[in-house]
């Protein structure tokens, strides 16, 4: 093509065609030029097809990190419920609103030193944003979205609160009022280890003396530590739910951009 270009030009000069060579030069620039736009034109498609896929990639991974989420948090909000049924059959028990013996009550007072947190999975949402990927998702209602989920940490007060009173509050109390209950990980919704892999210690082979029921519904102190423990478990109950109802909508934003 090019040979044929300067063939022509050959010709128009040796023919002493002046204006034929003008417009001839003319038309080889626009020529030109329409080909470097159309090269630009195609590599600007390119990389915009790749970074099409390069967001439909990104979204998919939020997805992940999000579905994973939504069951580990459907499963805390399960235990918050357990909890919640087990603290109120403790306070009736001492209110004397229900029959229940000490093994009763212990077998519902056992998990009064577990702590409950839910901590999102920032991994996919962490890199895009320290790498700059993050532009990469280019619908701004969808990247707004999925970035106040990933800031709100408004749940986290609960959490705080409930880690401060049980290990500052329960635990210095109870481990001197009594044996502390032995945890019954069976009835963690499989969050943890079966009570299988644990020791059972016998409390029985000690000189002191486990407390009776009498002496757990004498205790201001244990009811207090129950009525508190119970309210902080409902606040994160509630708090997880609106957390929950939150990555669900998320979840369907990002669901409708990954099938646009």
């Amino acid at each position: 093509m090019i040979k044929l270009f300067r063939n022509i030009r050959k010709n128009l000069l040796q023919t002493s065609s002046t204006g034929k060579y003008l417009k001839y030069a003319i038309g080889e620039i626009v020529l030109v030029v329409i080909g470097i736009l159309i090269a630009l034109q195609v590599n600007d498609w390119n990389e915009h097809r790749k970074q099409a896929v390069q967001e439909q990639f990104l979204l998919a991974k939020l997805k992940t990190d999000l579905n994973s989420d939504i069951k580990i948090l459907t499963l805390a909000i399960s235990g918050t419920e357990d909890r919640i049924r087990e603290y109120k059959f403790c306070l009736d028990v001492l209110a004397g609103k229900t029959v229940g013996t000490i093994i009763d009550f212990k077998n519902n007072f056992h998990s009064i030193l577990t702590l409950y947190r839910f901590n999102k999975n920032k991994t996919t949402f962490n890199n895009l944003v320290e790498s700059g990927k993050i532009e990469l998702i280019k619908n701004q209602t969808l990247l707004d979205s999925i970035v106040s989920y990933y800031n709100d940490e408004s749940h986290k007060g609960f959490d705080n609160a409930m880690e401060e009173y049980t290990r500052n509050t329960i635990g210095p109390f109870l481990f001197q009022f009594d044996y502390i209950p032995r945890v019954n990980y069976d009835k963690f919704n499989n969050m943890v280890s079966s009570n299988r892999y644990y020791t059972n210690i016998d409390i029985s082979q000690f000189e002191v003396k486990s407390k009776s029921l009498h002496d757990y519904k004498k205790s201001i102190y244990i009811i207090n530590i129950l009525r508190q423990k119970l309210w902080m478990v409902e606040g994160q109950k509630m708090h997880y739910q609106n957390l929950l109802k939150n990555m669900k909508t998320l979840e369907t934003k990002i669901n409708n951009e990954i099938k646009r």
